[in-house]
């Protein structure tokens, strides 16, 4: 689940916020909330888990996550669905998860790394003139974008963007342009009733080196702030994108389990 940029970024200390137990309940289910909106084929959340399907054929955007004293019933629910609708999918384990682990390995998957889970808190930060929304005429070259800064497949840019998800008023997609109209950066924010959540946050390689990342975290965190109440946006982020968020003052959260078959991630 690429929720945050891979583009390159200041190196930082990754300390772990410190978070009460009752307050970071209330973030991973804020996350589920958040990410509601890409939920297109299948949703359901109760007070330690989330689940949401996009019903698009990549693992990236078919999610859950499983946490507190149902775990290991509510995993059994992820894997029906993965398997009734024959799509791929992942599941995050935080710590209190790990009644799901037996379960999701009798089903055939694997732990295959652990992720961070991260939070940018809001904030005005001065905007890129080159960054606009996007909207339906834009959905060709942010696909064509997002593929490119992720190495991914068209599958990736499909989830994000098309004209479902830009139609809702709880979703705001929007790029970062060159002069000649040439867009390097995009990404996506979904809104929930306590937070954002960050989808596809990323730069294409010939970018790499300019400030297109910086210029995508600054343009979030003000949306984040326009909310009214101002909300903070949450995430999972890439290796790449866990530094470049330390580094702007994002707050690693804790680390989750990442759950799928290899198949799905190795190709």
């Amino acid at each position: 689940m690429e929720l945050a940029t891979r583009t390159q970024g200041t190196h930082a200390q990754a300390a772990t916020e410190r978070v009460d137990a009752d307050e970071m309940r209330r973030l991973r289910h804020a996350l589920g909330g958040a990410a509601r909106p890409l939920a297109t084929l299948d949703f359901w959340q109760d007070d330690h888990s989330w689940s949401m399907f996009s019903g698009v054929d990549n693992v990236d955007y078919n999610v859950a996550m499983l946490s507190g004293p149902n775990a290991s019933q509510s995993v059994e629910r992820v894997l029906d669905t993965a398997a009734r609708h024959g799509l791929p999918a992942m599941v995050f384990l935080p710590p209190g998860g790990e009644s799901a682990r037996p379960v999701l390995a009798a089903a055939g998957w694997s732990h295959v790394k652990d992720v961070p889970f991260m939070r940018q808190r809001p904030r005005h930060r001065p905007a890129d003139p080159g960054i606009r929304e996007l909207g339906p005429a834009d959905i060709a070259a942010a696909r064509d974008c997002v593929m490119d800064a992720f190495s991914g497949p068209e599958s990736l840019g499909r989830a994000l963007f098309n004209d479902t998800v830009l139609a809702r008023p709880d979703a705001s997609a929007w790029g970062l342009f060159l002069p000649d109209g040439e867009l390097v950066g995009c990404g996506l924010l979904t809104v929930g009733p306590e937070a954002l959540c960050a989808w596809g946050m990323g730069v294409r390689h010939s970018a790499r080196r300019s400030r297109a990342a910086l210029s995508l975290v600054f343009y979030g965190v003000n949306l984040a702030a326009q909310c009214d109440p101002p909300r903070p946006f949450l995430f999972n982020a890439t290796e790449d994108g866990e530094r470049l968020h330390l580094g702007l003052g994002g707050e690693l959260l804790e680390r989750w389990e990442l759950w799928t078959r290899r198949r799905w991630v190795l190709g």
